[in-house]
């Protein structure tokens, strides 16, 4: 337990105030700045609350097409000089929307952060959108998007959140639709930006070569140009799914291995139940021989990946279970997992997978510490997922102070191992078994090609031939 306490000694955290509301819609901490000098380093993080949730219906991708378009010329550089620009010291700015926010991030040598803070500057406050940009820009998405839809792994996440989320904002790709993408127009993109990206509640994390008392101003000089206010609508709440297993088969002809991810909505991030959960979720799959690890590849050889994870956010959270098995272990699999989560969630982990659990947890810990950067983005990650304060201070206590009773209890009230959303990406002769699992309310088939909302659910009664599409 001592290791994780050094890293945390050896760490200046400051952070600070930001405005809370009673909704928790807002953000506790406005900036969070992790020191050390041991390096002439720093690394610089912006996150901004919009990202792909608030797209508009029809314009989804909208979001990322507007935080993308930063990059691609100001009032004073072209894209190419831009980029030759920061080329020259050393570095390149990072963007990644995802579903609530949207994130710049940068790293550069301590010498050249003031150079590297006035194009950051210059690209929040002074980008033009260029008309021949935008359209490169739309292009190379729609490219990204055909090609993510040959990666089985990558259209299995797709599909998993359109059938987690179905009908919720965050259930569409964060890059949006081919289609979608395409119907996006460029002065659309800006009014985008300049309406959502304002300087309220943005997330400003700084870690490295940088003193206390500079960091006021970095913020300022970043964010003080753009409007105020806080225009994003909020997003609504992550319905409970209904009773019974929701399967979606999305069809590769002629496939002998299939991607398969189950899960369903879980705790978020402030949930009391956090420490316990991660615990218990770990014993069970979170590690090389933990109860679904060891029965899916081990005792069977069904599957070399496998594992199962949990996730907690600041409105939910989500726990998965994947793994790739070959087509004729699919439907066997997929059964042996709800035996095991049902036994997981009315007799709990054994003793022995908790404390396994425990002390991995610990173990890995200093590893998710050991540069200014990881600790900064866990610092973070704990105001995003609005995770407890001491969070990162007493992370090996908390895992280590969870009983045995606590496990138990928490996955009992977490899991809802006949209600669950299951996705399987593979042949369609997964059809008939599939749809004929036990418990299984809807049962929908897609090719990989297929996008936008899925189609309406049926009755496994109301199904087609078996092999075939739903009717």
């Amino acid at each position: 337990m001592a290791g994780p306490r050094v890293f945390t000694l050896l760490l200046v955290l400051t952070i600070f105030a930001g405005c809370a509301t009673q909704s928790g819609r807002s953000l506790r901490m406005t900036t969070v700045h992790v020191e050390n000098h041991t390096l002439e380093y720093v690394a610089l993080v912006l996150t901004f609350q919009v990202g792909a949730a608030h797209d508009p219906k029809g314009k989804e991708g909208l979001a990322n097409l507007a935080a993308n378009m930063l990059l691609r010329g100001t009032s004073s550089h072209s894209r190419e000089a831009l980029a030759d620009e920061l080329d020259f010291i050393g570095t390149s700015i990072g963007i990644n929307v995802g579903r609530e926010t949207t994130q710049l991030f940068v790293d550069c040598a301590t010498r050249n952060l003031p150079k590297l803070i006035d194009l950051l500057e210059e690209v929040l406050v002074d980008s033009t959108f260029p008309k021949d940009e935008f359209e490169k820009l739309q292009r190379q998405t729609v490219a990204e998007l055909s090609e993510m839809r040959d990666s089985d792994g990558d259209v299995a996440r797709l599909f998993f959140s359109e059938l987690i989320f179905e009908g919720h904002p965050y259930a569409h790709p964060t890059q949006g639709y081919e289609s979608t993408v395409a119907a996006v127009t460029r002065d659309e993109a800006e009014e985008f930006y300049r309406h959502y990206f304002t300087r309220t509640d943005v997330l400003v994390g700084i870690a490295g070569d940088v003193a206390a008392d500079a960091v006021p101003g970095i913020r300022r000089q970043l964010l003080a140009k753009l409007p105020a206010g806080r225009n994003t609508p909020v997003t609504p709440a992550v319905p409970a799914s209904g009773p019974g297993l929701r399967v979606l088969l999305v069809t590769r002809p002629e496939s002998t291995q299939a991607q398969v991810a189950i899960g369903q909505t879980a705790l978020r991030g402030d949930s009391p139940d956090l420490f316990p959960a991660t615990v218990a979720v770990t014993g069970f799959g979170g590690t090389f021989t933990s109860v679904l690890v060891r029965e899916i590849r081990e005792v069977r050889g069904w599957s070399y990946g496998v594992g199962a994870a949990l996730v907690p956010g600041r409105h939910t959270g989500l726990f998965k279970v994947s793994y790739a098995p070959s087509t004729q272990d699919v439907v066997p699999a997929i059964e042996l997992t709800g035996e095991l989560l049902r036994d997981l969630a009315g007799k709990g982990l054994a003793e022995e997978h908790i404390k396994f659990a425990q002390g991995y947890l610990s173990s890995q810990y200093p590893f998710m510490l050991d540069t200014p950067h990881k600790r900064l983005a866990m610092a973070m990650d704990v105001v995003l997922a609005n995770k407890p304060d001491d969070y990162v201070e007493r992370y090996v206590d908390y895992v280590g102070g969870v009983t045995v009773e606590e496990a138990r209890r928490v996955v009992a009230d977490l899991l809802r191992p006949d209600d669950l959303a299951i996705v399987v990406v593979g042949d369609s002769a997964l059809a008939k078994g599939l749809a004929g699992l036990p418990g299984v309310v809807s049962f929908r088939q897609v090719s990989a090609t297929w996008e936008g909302p899925l189609p309406v659910a049926t009755e496994p009664a109301d199904r087609g031939p078996a092999g075939g599409p739903a009717k």
